[in-house]
């Protein structure tokens, strides 16, 4: 199979997505050594070939928790393909142990990859905002996905795991889907029509900005403060909360950052309606 921490992708051989579609991706890591293997993450990237080095874009990453030996762990991902990332064949990076924290037999196989062809929007003529209501796209909508402002529309909810935060605050932290008849197991179709619906008054009302707004989950790459880019969920909890904050920073790329003073002063302002 794989060596200590190695990768596997299961994913067509390859895909094809419109800028601002939603892209669909899964993979495995294994544990093929001897031994166990500690917690570590797998980080996904943008690449226009199938080297991973300083010019390609970081879109996220994933935790894993600790493999003994011979097992293997499935991760499945969506994300928006921004047009701004360009069209034509793409590919999207598994990078596996991305920081370095196993201690491998082999280092050589931490690679995999994914080939997806990307197709320009031909749909610009008409706002997105004037499509009729499909049930199925309810979870990919983008008003602009150009735009270099996002408001993330998070109606689905989120289980939080695996970061610096569940170490203070419990190992999973989760904020409720949005729901209106008591059923949380799935959407109704009256509650996808309404998610819609609500969408598209959110989306109406930042047409004459430079504004994305979504109910697809954004990368972090839509998040950068250096690209003017901000995210605004929607559909929060009572509570405590804490932003993170993504820069560039200097160190080695493959194996991490290792100074965040890139990322400068920051005033935040708000209120929870």
């Amino acid at each position: 199979m794989f060596g200590l921490g190695g990768f596997g992708v299961i994913h067509p051989a390859t895909s094809t997505v419109t800028t601002g579609g939603t892209i669909s991706l899964s993979s495995y890591v294994t544990n093929s050594g001897a031994s166990a293997a500690g917690a570590n993450y797998t980080r996904y990237w943008l690449s226009n070939d199938t080297t991973l080095d300083s010019s390609d874009t970081f879109i996220d990453y994933q935790y894993v928790s600790p493999l003994s030996a011979g097992s293997s762990q499935y991760n499945s991902y969506n994300f928006t393909y921004n047009s701004s990332w360009g069209t034509g064949t793409k590919y999207v990076l598994f990078q596996a142990d991305s920081t370095n924290l196993v201690s491998e037999s082999n280092e050589s196989n931490n690679l995999a990859y994914a080939t997806i062809v990307v197709n320009p929007n031909s749909n610009t003529g008409v706002p997105t905002t004037y499509q009729p209501f499909n049930a199925s796209q309810v979870f990919s909508l983008n008003s602009n996905s150009g735009a270099n402002h996002t408001i993330y529309l998070d109606f689905d909810g989120h289980t939080t795991t695996g970061t610096a935060w569940n170490n203070s605050y419990g190992s999973t932290i989760t904020t409720p889907a949005y729901d209106t008849d008591g059923n949380t197991s799935s959407f109704s179709t009256a509650e996808l029509e309404n998610i819609w619906n609500i969408w598209r008054r959110v989306a109406e009302d930042f047409i004459p900005f430079n504004v994305n707004v979504t109910t697809a989950s954004p990368s972090p790459s839509d998040l950068i403060k250096s690209d003017n880019r901000v995210s605004i969920n929607r559909y929060l909890s009572g509570g405590k909360y804490y932003l993170r904050l993504m820069g560039t920073g200097k160190g080695d790329l493959i194996t991490g950052y290792s100074n965040y003073g890139s990322l400068g002063q920051y005033s935040i302002t708000g209120t929870l309606r």
